[in-house]
C-alpha cells in the first residue's frame, strides 16, 4: 500500500493516534500479531451490534488514510492494506530483544483518574512504542499511540509518560538525596497494615524492634492512597543473554512528594522454593525524591540496561 499515511512525526519519531477500538481491529485482521495484554479482547455486545460498531471503525481508518478504501470487514488479512510503518510498528511489539513496560497514573482535581499504560520494544537501533491513555470518564474512549523512533529516543518517550508534579500537603523534597530506608519483605508489610490499622503500639513496638525509626514517616505516606504513580519495568527475550527480567522501580506521590520504592530479590539457590526465599530474603527500599531526581534514575537505568543488557541474567538489586 502506497502514499497512505496518517502518521505525524514528533522529532524522529512516527506516530499513529488510534482509538483501542481501532487497534482491536486492526489486530483481529493483521493474522499472527500478538499484542500486549493491556490491549484485551473486545466484549461481544451482539452480532448485529457488533458489526455496525466495526463498520463505523472502519470508516475512521479509511477517512485518515489508515486501512485501504477498498478493504472490507469480511477480509481477513489486512497486511497489505495498512501503511507499513504502522504493520512494522505492530509487528515490532513482538519481537524485541528488550521489553520496557510503564504503568503511570495520576488523579487530577476535579478530573478523575487518568491512566497510561505502555511498553516498548527495543530491536537493533529501532524502538516501537505502544500507549494506551484512558480515563475514570466512561463515556471516554481510549486513546492509543503506535509509535516507531531510533534508540535515542527511547528515554525520552519514557520520560514523558511520567506524571506532571503538583502541589504538596507538607514541605516538599527538593532533590533526591533523602535517606533510603530499608526493611524486609515481611516487615514492610506489617508495620504498613499497622500503620494503616492505626495500631499505634504495633508500630512503635515494630519500629523499636527493627531499629527503623526512620522509616515510621516514610511508610506512613506509603500507607495512604497513591493517587499519583510511575511503575516502571524491563526484560530480556527469553533465549537472548539479558533473558529474564532486567529491573522494576516504583515511584509513588504520598502528601509529602514522591517516594521511590524498589526491591531486591535474591537469586533462589537450585532446588530452593523461590517464594520462601523471596519472603525471607527480599527487601524493600524507599527514600524520598523529586521529579528531577525520578527522571535522572530513569535516564541512568535506562541507559544501563542498553549498555549491559548482553551480560545481564537476572533482576538487578535495588539502588
Amino acid at each position: 500500500m502506497s502514499g497512505v499515511t496518517s502518521a505525524t512525526a514528533r522529532a524522529s519519531e512516527t506516530l499513529f493516534s488510534l482509538t483501542l477500538l481501532e487497534v482491536r481491529l486492526l489486530r483481529d485482521h493483521l493474522p499472527g500479531l500478538i499484542l500486549p495484554a493491556f490491549i484485551p479482547a473486545a466484549e461481544s455486545t451482539g452480532a448485529a451490534d457488533e458489526t455496525t460498531q466495526s463498520a463505523g471503525v472502519l470508516a475512521g481508518l479509511k477517512a485518515r488514510q489508515l486501512v485501504s478504501s477498498e478493504v472490507g470487514l469480511d477480509d481477513p488479512d489486512w497486511s497489505t492494506q495498512i501503511p507499513s510503518t504502522l504493520l512494522l510498528a505492530l509487528s515490532l511489539q513482538m519481537s524485541g530483544r528488550l521489553v520496557f513496560q510503564v504503568v503511570a497514573w495520576s488523579t487530577a482535581e476535579g478530573a478523575g483518574r487518568s491512566t497510561t499504560v505502555h511498553s516498548t520494544t527495543v530491536t537493533g537501533t529501532v524502538c516501537a512504542g505502544l500507549t494506551v491513555r484512558s480515563t475514570a470518564k466512561t463515556e471516554d474512549e481510549p486513546q492509543v499511540e503506535v509509535t516507531t523512533a531510533p534508540l535515542t529516543g527511547l528515554y525520552p518517550s519514557l520520560a514523558r509518560l511520567l506524571p506532571a508534579d503538583s502541589p504538596v500537603a507538607g514541605p516538599p523534597v527538593s532533590d533526591g538525596s533523602g535517606r533510603a530506608v530499608s526493611l524486609g519483605i515481611v516487615e514492610s508489610r506489617a508495620l504498613i497494615a499497622a500503620i494503616r490499622g492505626g495500631d499505634h503500639r504495633v508500630v512503635a513496638n515494630l519500629t523499636a524492634e527493627l531499629h527503623a525509626a526512620d522509616a515510621r514517616e516514610v511508610l506512613q505516606d506509603l500507607s495512604g492512597a497513591m493517587g499519583t504513580g510511575y511503575r516502571i519495568k524491563a526484560f530480556g527475550a527469553v533465549g537472548d543473554g539479558a533473558g529474564g527480567a532486567l529491573f522494576a522501580r516504583d515511584w509513588f506521590r504520598g502528601p509529602r512528594g514522591w517516594l521511590k520504592m524498589s526491591v531486591a530479590l535474591p537469586r533462589p539457590a537450585a532446588g530452593a522454593d523461590a517464594a520462601q526465599a523471596i519472603t525471607d530474603q527480599g527487601r524493600v527500599t524507599i527514600r524520598r525524591t523529586a521529579l528531577a531526581g525520578i527522571r535522572q534514575d530513569l535516564l541512568g537505568l535506562v541507559a544501563e540496561t542498553l549498555l549491559s543488557s548482553n551480560d545481564l541474567t537476572g533482576a538487578t538489586d535495588a539502588r
